[in-house]
């Protein structure tokens, strides 16, 4: 059974912005088309046409490349192996690697805290954080090799590192905090 989740978005926030650059982008058209029925007497040359489409094209991608790309893990519990890569556009893997389970691997608990700073005009600043569990595969000295899976909650997070060591058969006994 493969099992795939996502790790991280490449951009942290701001794949917000391009993941709503990206709908309202896509929008663009219907309402530009619709424009162009209303008025009867609009006559666009084909220079401003060729103009616009670029613009749109350029801004369709680049938003999907900001808010689509993340970071993401495939368990592969037939082959006891973790594959560890990355979504461009939120499809496209790359940099794929495999990492074959062995049996001195460990999995651990690891609490982990995301932080990034915007500045204003003002010089003020704002620290924006996004504190997580997360549960990292271990090898036999106790360094961290991949993140396996995000968990936001405590609770879920312990009953989730049972369920991946009971199907990867790995321990479960390092957990740090």
């Amino acid at each position: 059974m493969n099992k795939s989740n996502n790790i991280d978005k490449i951009f942290g926030p701001l794949s917000s912005f391009g993941a709503g650059l990206f709908v309202c982008t896509l929008l663009v058209p219907f309402f530009y088309v619709r424009e162009l029925i209303n008025e009867s007497n609009a006559r666009f040359e084909i220079v401003e046409v060729a103009i616009l489409s670029g613009i749109w094209i350029f801004c369709l991608l680049f938003g999907a490349f900001i808010g689509l790309t993340t970071t993401s893990t495939q368990i592969d519990d037939a082959k006891k192996s973790i594959k560890y890569f990355t979504k461009l556009l939120g499809i496209i893997p790359i940099e794929e690697k495999w990492i074959y389970l062995t049996s001195d691997m460990k999995l651990g608990l690891k609490k982990s805290t995301k932080r990034w700073r915007a500045y204003g005009r003002s010089t003020s600043s704002i620290l924006i954080s996004s504190p997580d569990l997360r549960i990292i595969l271990y090898n036999s000295n106790n360094q961290g090799i991949v993140t396996v899976k995000k968990v936001k909650k405590e609770k879920f997070a312990e009953d989730e590192l049972e369920k991946l060591g009971k199907l990867l058969e790995l321990k479960t006994c390092f957990v740090q905090r």
